[in-house]
C-alpha cells in the first residue's frame, strides 16, 4: 500500500515541476531583474515598456505561457472576383446586417497543464468559423504554490493586455473564453488588476503608478477604465469551484490520471497483439468488448496495469488532500486564497459595477474535477449579487426561461432612475446569464471534443449569430 502512494507522490511532483518549466521555458528574465540593486529601476522601465513598444503579430505559441499571442481571423469570402471594401460603408441598407453582439476580439485563457495544440482547437473555432481575432494565454499553475509571484505577473499581463487592445484599435466589444479554475481565476485577477490601474495604483499594492510624467499615468488610468467598459461577454467552460485542497487535489489527480490513460492508450495502440490495434476494432465498441473488461481475453500485463491504475486513482487522493491541507494552512497561502476568492466575487458585470456583460456557463454532471453543483452555486451567487445592488431600483426586470434543450437563460435589467423614455433602454444595466448543460459522458473541459455541434450551437445562440 505504501508503494503506490510513493509512486503517485513522485509522479505528481514531477508533473508540477515540468509544468513550471514548460510555463517558463520561453520566458527570459533580464540580468538586472534578478539583481536586488537594480530591481526597482528595472521595474520602472519595464512598466513603461508596454506603453512604448510596437505590436508584432505572433503566429506561433512559443510565448503563450508568458504573454498573449495574437491570431487574426481567417475571414475568407466565397466569391473572390468581387472587391470588398476594407471598411464597410454604413448606410441604411447594411446597418442592420452588422451584428453588435459578435465580439470583435476574443481572449482565451487556458486551463492548467493545457497544451498549445489543445487550445488551438478553440482558437480555430473563433478565427475560422466565427471570423473573430483572438488573443490566447495559458497561465502557469505554479501560482497556487508560489503566490508571492502573482502581483508582478498579473500587473505585467494587465498592462500588456491593455496595450495590445490599444494597438488593435480599441475594439469596443471584447469577449473572454476561459477554461477551468485556472482560466476563470486568472480572468478575475486580470480584471482586478485593470480595475486598480484605472484607479492609478498597482494590483496588491497601494503605491501609485510611477511614470515619467503625470499625463502618462492619467492615460493609463483612462485606458484601463475604457478596456473594462469594452468587455461585453465571458464564456466559462468547466468552472468555477473554490480554491481549496479538495479541488486542487482533484485537479492534480485528474491531470495525472489523464496522462496515465493516454500512456495506456499509446501502449495498447502500438501493441500489434492487442485487439484494439486490429482494423476490425472500433472506438465505439461496447465496454464488454474492451480488453480491460474481460480477464479471460486479456493479457496479464493489461490486467496488472488496470489494477495498478485503480489503486493509484483511489488511494493517494486522500493522502494528497491531507498534504495540501497542511500547505493551505500557511498564512501566505491563506492570503492568496482570500485574494483570488475576492477577485472572483468582484468580476465585472451587472449592477455591481454598472457594466453590461453577459455570461455563458458550460458544464455537466460528468465533470469529476469541478462538480456541476459548484457551477450552479456560483451562478446563483452572481444573480444574488445583482439583486442586492439593485434592491432599491424600481425598474428591475427579471426573466428566467428555457430557450433550448439543456439551455437556460437568465436576464436582469436594472434602470438607473432616468425618466426619459428615449434613454430608458440605454440606461438599463443588463446582466444576462446563459447556461448549457452537457450529458454525463462529457468530462472536464471535454464538452467541445465530445459534442462539437451542441457546443458551437450554444456559442451561436449566446452571440446571437442565428
Amino acid at each position: 500500500m505504501r508503494l503506490p502512494n510513493l509512486l503517485f507522490l513522485l509522479a505528481t511532483s514531477t508533473t508540477l515541476v515540468n509544468t513550471k518549466n514548460v510555463s517558463r521555458r520561453f520566458y527570459t528574465q533580464s540580468t538586472f531583474h534578478s539583481t536586488k540593486r537594480f530591481r526597482k529601476q528595472f521595474n520602472n522601465s519595464f512598466n513603461n515598456y508596454y506603453f512604448k513598444r510596437t505590436f508584432a503579430t505572433n503566429y506561433n505559441f512559443q510565448n503563450v505561457s508568458s504573454s498573449f499571442v495574437f491570431q487574426p481571423s481567417q475571414n475568407k469570402y466565397n466569391q473572390t472576383s468581387e472587391i470588398f471594401p476594407a471598411i464597410p460603408i454604413l448606410d441604411e441598407n447594411n446597418k442592420n446586417n452588422i451584428n453588435d453582439n459578435k465580439p470583435s476580439l476574443m481572449i482565451l485563457i487556458g486551463w492548467w497543464n493545457c497544451k498549445p495544440k489543445n487550445l488551438s482547437k478553440y482558437i480555430s473555432l473563433y478565427t475560422d468559423k466565427f471570423h473573430i481575432d483572438t488573443l490566447s494565454h495559458i497561465p502557469p499553475f505554479y501560482h497556487v504554490f508560489i503566490p508571492w509571484k502573482i502581483s508582478n505577473n498579473i500587473n505585467r499581463l494587465a498592462k500588456e493586455l491593455i496595450q495590445i487592445w490599444i494597438e488593435r484599435g480599441k475594439p469596443n466589444n471584447i469577449g473572454f473564453h476561459v477554461f477551468s479554475d485556472n482560466g476563470i481565476y486568472h480572468y478575475a485577477l486580470l480584471c482586478e488588476a485593470i480595475r486598480q490601474l484605472s484607479r492609478g495604483s498597482h494590483f496588491m499594492s497601494s503605491t501609485p503608478i510611477i511614470s515619467n510624467s503625470s499625463s502618462t499615468s492619467g492615460n493609463i488610468s483612462e485606458e484601463a477604465e475604457s478596456f473594462l467598459n469594452s468587455i461585453k461577454s465571458c464564456v466559462i467552460d468547466s468552472a468555477p469551484s473554490p480554491i481549496s485542497e479538495k479541488y486542487i487535489a482533484l485537479g492534480i489527480a485528474g491531470g495525472f490520471m489523464h496522462k496515465l490513460d493516454l500512456l495506456d492508450s499509446k501502449i495498447t495502440s502500438n501493441d500489434p497483439s492487442s485487439p484494439s490495434s486490429s482494423p476490425s476494432s472500433s472506438p465505439l465498441s461496447s465496454p464488454s468488448s474492451s480488453p480491460l473488461s474481460s480477464p479471460s481475453s486479456s493479457s496479464p500485463s493489461l490486467i496488472d496495469n488496470e489494477q495498478q491504475n485503480t489503486i493509484v486513482s483511489s488511494l493517494p487522493l486522500s493522502f494528497l488532500t491531507h498534504c495540501l491541507s497542511l500547505f493551505f494552512s500557511l498564512p501566505i497561502v491563506k492570503k492568496y486564497q482570500n485574494l483570488v476568492h475576492k477577485a472572483l466575487d468582484n468580476i465585472p458585470g451587472g449592477t455591481f459595477d454598472g457594466r453590461n456583460i453577459k455570461f455563458l456557463f458550460l458544464y455537466g454532471p460528468g465533470d469529476e474535477i469541478i462538480p456541476e453543483d459548484e457551477v450552479i452555486k456560483f451562478m446563483k451567487k452572481l444573480k444574488n449579487r445583482d439583486k442586492i445592488y439593485s434592491n432599491n431600483n424600481s425598474n428591475s426586470e427579471y426573466s428566467n426561461n428555457e430557450f433550448s434543450n439543456n439551455n437556460k437563460k437568465y436576464i436582469h435589467k436594472s434602470g438607473k432612475g432616468e425618466k426619459n423614455e428615449k434613454n430608458e433602454e440605454k440606461n438599463k444595466v443588463i446582466l444576462k446569464i446563459m447556461e448549457k448543460r452537457f450529458k454525463i459522458d462529457s468530462g472536464h473541459v471535454q464538452h467541445f471534443m465530445k459534442y462539437p455541434e451542441e457546443y458551437i450551437n450554444a456559442l451561436e445562440l449566446f452571440y446571437e449569430l442565428k
